[in-house]
């Protein structure tokens, strides 16, 4: 069997204002394939969700001090709100652990992404920052169910 790209359904952002980190929730669907005609044997359904720390981000770090003042306070307006954040590249890694008496398949996927978030800042203006990251999630290979 083989791993094929994992398939993003859905991705999206949205800003916590209290803890200042961003939660990011991906929908992913990944199948395992026959080696020599293609078809989908096996799939598993998952669902990640990651906090990403805000002023932990470098585009924020590079920011003066007086503008990560000005930059929190214009992020306090977009509290609950959808940010824009678009999925890269997509793959995934087949890893076997071994113990004393057993091997351990794991199947490892990760999505990148790329989230842009745009701020009226006071006296900044329009800023634009670029928060790229990615989603990684590992999973038994016996997780997997029968597709057919």
């Amino acid at each position: 069997m083989e791993c094929a790209e994992p398939e993003v359904n859905e991705i999206s952002a949205t800003y916590d204002a209290e803890s200042s980190k961003i939660n990011i929730t991906a929908d992913v669907r990944h199948v395992r394939t026959c080696a020599d005609c293609g078809l989908e044997l096996k799939s598993l359904d998952i669902c990640i969700e990651r906090e990403v720390n805000f002023t932990q981000a470098d585009a924020y770090q590079k920011l003066s001090p007086e503008q990560q003042v000005r930059v929190l306070e214009a992020m306090k307006t977009l509290d609950g709100e959808q940010l824009d954040i678009e999925c890269g590249d997509t793959h995934s890694s087949l890893k076997t652990s071994f113990t004393s008496r057993y091997s351990k398949n794991m199947i490892e996927v990760v999505v990148d992404y790329d989230l842009t978030v745009e701020l009226e800042v006071e006296t900044d203006g329009k800023m634009k920052l670029e928060l790229p990251g990615s989603l990684t999630d590992s999973n038994p290979a016996s997780a997997y169910e029968e597709c057919c």
